[in-house]
């Protein structure tokens, strides 16, 4: 059985990286809900790109990746910027 979700697209931050993606929740919930939820627990963010939040540092992660899925844990997340709550 699939169950209806509402996609939207977040940028989030954590401590070193910026995630642009898509988060998928149930339609009657609120998103603060959803993530607060989750606390310590992973969710799936599709369409993902990943880059550093500080591109000048001397890490080897400065150039943006591509991934189909990523599975974050909440705890990593500093905060989420809603870009668009009207996806279909």
């Amino acid at each position: 059985m699939k169950v209806a979700k509402d996609r939207i697209k977040v940028v989030i931050y954590t401590t070193t990286l910026i995630i642009e993606g898509i988060i998928h929740k149930i339609p009657t919930g609120r998103t603060s809900d959803y993530l607060n939820v989750n606390v310590n627990r992973f969710i799936p963010i599709t369409d993902v790109k990943i880059r550093s939040r500080f591109p000048d540092d001397s890490s080897n992660f400065t150039n943006e990746v591509q991934r189909p899925l990523l599975l974050l844990r909440t705890n990593m997340i500093e905060f989420v910027e809603i870009v668009d709550e009207n996806l279909s």
